[in-house]
């Protein structure tokens, strides 16, 4: 969660034209804690293929920003 609120700061950051696409994912001011976090989750974050699916997404805006999304996840044709 906290690398998540982390990028969220950057996206909305990037929307405004304060956060340049060369300082993804992160803001200056939470590389530090994003590193760390990077370090500490290591392998957490890695796919299991094993146990991997593809789905289709489909997004729909309810209002403007990431969190504004939801999304319906179909299984391809």
């Amino acid at each position: 969660m906290e690398d998540w609120k982390i990028w969220m700061r950057w996206s909305e950051a990037f929307e405004r034209g304060a956060a340049s696409k060369e300082t993804h994912p992160a803001l200056p001011q939470d590389r530090e804690h994003y590193e760390e976090l990077k370090t500490r989750i290591g392998a957490g974050l890695v796919v299991d293929s094993d146990r991997a699916r593809k789905l289709n997404a489909a997004f729909r805006s309810i209002h403007l920003g990431w969190d504004g999304l939801e999304v319906a996840w179909k299984e391809p044709q």
